[in-house]
């Protein structure tokens, strides 16, 4: 059975929404701290921040998932290989014991003609 290996995500894509983050806590900081009269721009500041939070992990969030139904996509397509594998094999193995019981049914015709011929 084979198994899947992960494709190795882009060093950005994980580090973008890191630094959005990292990017959102620092203005986060500095909107606690900052004087009240600029609290409209510092509250401004922050959801553009949180939007473009939300937006690259939304995006890394849509990424892994388009991922991980490709790989469950594969995993199926294999599973159904194998499995019409095993179904062929089964049908050929019925297939021979069919034969073989064929066989001995003809075998125990023969052998109840000759035993009736033989008692006459």
């Amino acid at each position: 059975m084979h198994s899947t290996t992960r494709a190795a995500s882009t060093p950005s894509e994980p580090t973008e929404t890191l630094d959005d983050m990292g990017s959102f806590l620092a203005h986060l900081e500095l909107a606690v701290a900052a004087h009240p009269d600029d609290a409209p721009r510092a509250l401004r500041s922050l959801a553009d921040h949180a939007r473009k939070v939300r937006a690259s992990t939304f995006r890394r969030t849509t990424e892994l998932l388009d991922e991980g139904s490709r790989e469950a996509d594969g995993i199926v397509a294999q599973s159904m290989v194998q499995a019409e594998r095993i179904l062929l094999s089964a049908l050929a193995a019925l297939d021979r014991r069919v034969d073989e019981a064929g066989h001995v049914g003809a075998s125990a015709r023969a052998a109840v003609a000759v035993e009736l011929r033989g008692a006459s």
